[in-house]
């Protein structure tokens, strides 16, 4: 009888949190936040931008440096609650604007990225039976945040459009890659971390080359983080799980930056960094932070990047 009378004890207990889970209780939201919907007329696409606004937004009549983040739902609490941080509390990093770049509506964050972020149509190998999404729409998304999304942003917000940064990780920094071979001046500021150069057989080198082989200049600063797991495993005698099976990404984002300091262009800037310890999953908060201080510094010294 003790034992039935326990069990009907934590079947009433049950019960009385399905019961409270099923009130009506108020969303979590963040402060000073505003969600837009776009409509795409290029892509005959549903979107949303999220802004997030510096405190004293509303009382002070300044223009603030935007920074646009690629997979919103992740990077955009992410970046917000860093940049509240480290300006507020330790003036490391300038008060900014904060525009996360959603995902398409009706899309799964697998189908939009993988269309949205990537340069051509052949460029992934799936496993057997894994799912195969349409790739390829980097440049009619890239149009997209120029025509659709910054006039939005220019209309609404006391955004300084003259100091733009492209935030993204992983095929957001295969984007941002892009973007930056493609269109360099369409951002002042590239934060991109562990970004998939290896997609398409390393299509985004030749780009490069062009782009770089075509200009005398670029005036740009360009930050580039990878985790130091981000490449195959040195010792395969000692398993690991952190290390990547076969891409060296490491290596991608070191001559990445290398090709671009040989240009010897006088006004670009560049910072790349291995992070010791991190691997895809874990490095993107800590090239985050890197990246958007040395990009965007507060009232410290703004430390000195190469050439």
């Amino acid at each position: 009888m003790r034992m039935l009378s326990e069990l009907l004890s934590i079947c009433l207990s049950l019960c009385g949190v399905a019961a409270s889970a099923g009130e009506s209780v108020p969303a979590y939201s963040l402060s000073r936040t505003e969600v837009r919907d776009i409509h795409s007329t290029l892509l005959k696409r549903d979107y949303q931008v999220f802004v997030s606004l510096p405190a004293g937004y509303e009382s002070s009549t300044r223009r603030y440096p935007v920074v646009f983040v690629t997979d919103a739902n992740y990077g955009f609490p992410l970046v917000r609650a860093m940049v509240a941080r480290l300006h507020h509390e330790s003036r490391n990093l300038s008060d900014l604007i904060v525009v996360g770049l959603s995902y398409a509506a009706g899309n799964t964050p697998e189908q939009s990225r993988n269309r949205d972020y990537t340069p051509t149509a052949s460029g992934y190998e799936t496993e057997p039976g894994e799912t195969v999404w349409p790739h390829g729409g980097a440049e009619a998304y890239r149009q997209h945040i120029k025509q659709e999304i910054f006039p939005v942003i220019s209309k609404y917000y006391r955004a300084d459009m003259n100091s733009k940064t492209l935030i993204g990780h992983s095929f957001g920094g295969l984007f941002g890659a892009y973007v930056l071979v493609s269109d360099p001046e369409m951002f002042q500021q590239y934060l991109l971390s562990s970004p998939s150069l290896w997609y398409d057989k390393e299509w985004i080198f030749k780009r490069l080359h062009s782009m770089l082989d075509a200009r005398h200049d670029l005036s740009a600063r360009i930050y580039l983080g990878i985790g130091s797991f981000e490449r195959p495993n040195p010792n395969p005698h000692k398993p690991d799980p952190r290390f990547n099976r076969d891409t060296d990404m490491v290596d991608e984002v070191k001559r990445f930056a290398r090709t671009l300091r040989k240009a010897r262009f006088p006004n670009l800037q560049i910072l790349d960094e291995v992070i010791a310890g991190e691997d895809h999953l874990t490095v993107n908060p800590i090239t985050y932070t890197h990246g958007l201080m040395w990009l965007l510094p507060g009232s410290k010294d703004r430390s000195s990047g190469t050439h």
